[in-house]
């Protein structure tokens, strides 16, 4: 049972490790889009 028990909580780890990758990554590409748009917006104005 501790066996599975180690093994579920690494798992776990893994996951949330991914989920915060993809979370920054996500918000990166969401700063790259405004400041793209800002940039954008400001040589049209």
């Amino acid at each position: 049972m501790s066996n599975f028990k180690t093994i579920s909580k690494t798992n776990c780890t893994k996951e949330l490790l991914m989920l915060s990758t993809l979370r920054s990554n996500e918000m990166e590409k969401q700063e790259k889009q405004i400041v793209f748009i800002v940039t954008f917006s400001t040589g049209l104005g």
